[in-house]
């Protein structure tokens, strides 16, 4: 497993250093969806998905982490085990350009695809298979963070409307609603 991750607990994880921007983030995030019902797949967890750890701890949200890379959802399965999550969080490893999600709000972190191009293909799978009605909050980036993740483009074939917009000082998040299968 990583370094580290095998003694965390919900008290330690509050005192990450940027554990407060993501409890605004996803405080945000949350607002939006908060006449929604069902589940939440969060597209790129990582080895530490705070955001969606947060979701079904402060929430109560039943969330499902995706994640390509096979380490990372070990040691965030572990996670969940030791916070005592499991009932409310799975995690697994796929590649997302091949799975179909069955879950009506999906949230798309800022660090999946690690080219611009990548991303966008990964943005644009989603939405042509995402059931009719899905919200999708996709992360994205500004300013000088744009040093460290890419950024995500809004496609001009996303013909949803971007119900919300908001900059917190880790990313910013783009929210459509009522997403509709794209039809090429």
């Amino acid at each position: 497993t990583l370094r580290g991750l095998d003694t965390l607990t919900w008290d330690t994880l509050t005192t990450f250093p940027y554990f407060n921007c993501y409890q605004d983030l996803t405080a945000l995030e949350m607002r939006s969806i908060e006449r929604l019902d069902g589940p939440v797949l969060f597209v790129g967890g990582g080895s530490l998905p705070l955001s969606a750890l947060m979701m079904a701890q402060v929430y109560n949200r039943t969330v499902t982490i995706i994640d390509v890379n096979r380490e990372a959802v070990v040691a965030a399965q572990s996670l969940v085990d030791r916070l005592g999550l499991s009932h409310l969080v799975t995690v697994i490893q796929a590649d997302i350009k091949t799975y179909v999600p069955t879950q009506s709000i999906i949230v798309l972190a800022a660090m999946v695809g690690s080219t611009q191009t990548e991303k966008q293909i990964i943005a644009e799978y989603l939405f042509s298979v995402a059931p009719n009605g899905t919200t999708v909050l996709a992360r994205s980036v500004v300013g000088l963070a744009q040093l460290l993740y890419v950024p995500l483009l809004t496609p001009t074939l996303w013909q949803e409307e971007c119900v919300l917009s908001s900059e917190t000082v880790i990313n910013t998040t783009h929210v459509w609603k009522n997403v509709c299968h794209i039809v090429s």
